[in-house]
């Protein structure tokens, strides 16, 4: 048992796996509808959704920085592709477009961060409003539809009772695992994150890294508003609002450190649960679902805690 313990302790994620786990099986046990498969295919493709852009989020973050524009990014990428269908371009044409608007800003975002110097949040922040203003520009509030039943079965499918996105997500995160955990490039982006000046000095194309990490990120983001586009089967203005809030949260909640060079896709996918958990818990037990802001701000700002108390331990700052 102590060394099961020891064990369990030395795990970085043990204190969020342990409170999701027992959570879980206390409103599980005041309300066995919880554990209804309907409920539980429901939560994982929540998850699905928040996952998919909080992996690319997880990049960015542990290459030391942080994207506040994945929301609108998301939004405007399922819209400029519903237009481009509207307009009777083919489904994979428009999806490609779509994806492209992600690596447009996922670029921008790097480029002016990279080159001019300016701080991460307040670039993203612009993309941030730069983004949402385009989409209300394009629509002027108004949804785009028709789409075509083909493009809308993307979102809508099923597989084994699982939805695209979460075998989408499935993929993504154990790409994302090996490639941080085995290869070259993983390796940069924890080292840029770590320290710059030493990446620097160790021959890492610095700006090479922080930029392409922004691109993974818009790229998800993109990935995102297109699959719930489909999913809905329509583009409205309001898909993407807020997102960005969620994923920062979801990615700091599982551990990945705000200040650059540590984090991992377990700790990310725990996060996003943890976040999906918290709403349908609310739904579940009839709580009021502003609650859940409160729980989750206090969750980031004891995560954030544990973070600066663990690298002040180890010297870090």
């Amino acid at each position: 048992m102590r060394k099961f313990v020891k064990h369990l302790s030395s795990f970085q994620e043990s204190g969020i796996t342990i409170f999701i786990v027992l959570l879980t099986a206390i409103v599980g046990i005041v309300a066995p509808s919880f554990f209804s498969t309907a409920n539980v295919l429901n939560v994982m493709r929540q998850t699905s959704y928040i996952l998919i852009i909080g992996l690319g989020a997880t990049i960015i973050f542990i290459s030391g920085n942080l994207d506040l524009s994945v929301g609108s990014v998301m939004g405007l990428s399922g819209l400029v592709t519903a237009l481009c269908l509207t307009k009777n371009i083919p489904v994979i044409l428009s999806i490609i477009i779509g994806l492209l608007v992600g690596v447009v800003f996922g670029l921008f975002n790097g480029l002016i961060v990279v080159k001019a110097k300016i701080p991460s949040f307040i670039v993203t922040l612009g993309t941030l409003y730069i983004g949402r203003g385009f989409i209300k520009v394009i629509t002027k509030g108004k949804p785009v539809y028709p789409l075509p039943d083909s493009f809308i079965a993307i979102g809508n499918s099923n597989f084994l009772k699982l939805t695209s996105s979460v075998w989408i997500v499935i993929f993504l995160a154990f790409l994302y695992y090996f490639i941080l955990k085995y290869t070259v490039y993983g390796s940069q982006i924890f080292a840029v994150g770590s320290n710059t000046e030493v990446a620097h000095l160790s021959g890492i194309n610095v700006d090479r890294i922080a930029i392409s990490a922004y691109v993974i990120g818009g790229l998800s983001a993109a990935l995102v508003g297109i699959i719930v586009t489909s999913r809905i089967g329509s583009g409205q203005v309001s898909t993407g609002t807020g997102w960005e809030l969620t994923v920062i949260a979801s990615v700091i909640i599982g551990g990945t450190s705000m200040y650059g060079g540590s984090g991992t896709v377990f700790g990310t996918v725990l996060g996003a649960l943890l976040i999906t958990l918290l709403s349908n818990w609310m739904i579940i037990l009839r709580l009021s679902a502003y609650w859940q802001n409160v729980f989750v701000g206090a969750i980031i700002i004891i995560a954030v805690g544990i973070d600066i108390f663990r690298r002040r331990r180890s010297g870090l700052h």
